[in-house]
């Protein structure tokens, strides 16, 4: 006798995985960078961690790639701290291929 998975239950089993992949792939799991580690986000350099003021944000030009295209630039947040120390993130790298 062999043991068989019924109709129901199979597609039970194929919905609930489904679900769970589903929820997987919405979930902003990296949302924000553990604190220390590189922000590789547009929308992240620009902002400064928890307790930190935000004292300017510098631009940087990159060239247009290939040259019809238009240039870009880029951004990163300087902020101090509570000791009044003021603290730059890196600036990301320029784009192989500037936007379209």
């Amino acid at each position: 006798m062999q043991n068989r998975v019924s109709t129901a239950r199979r597609r039970t089993l194929i919905a609930v995985a489904a679900l769970l992949a589903a929820i997987a792939i919405r979930t902003p799991a990296f949302a924000f960078p553990p604190p220390g580690e590189a922000c590789h986000d547009a929308a992240c350099r620009a902002t400064c961690p928890n307790g930190q003021d935000l004292v300017r944000i510098e631009t940087k030009h990159c060239p247009a790639v290939p040259k019809k295209r238009p240039p870009t630039d880029i951004e990163r947040a300087c902020c101090r701290n509570n000791g009044g120390h003021v603290n730059c993130r890196q600036f990301p790298e320029c784009p192989g291929r500037s936007p379209a």
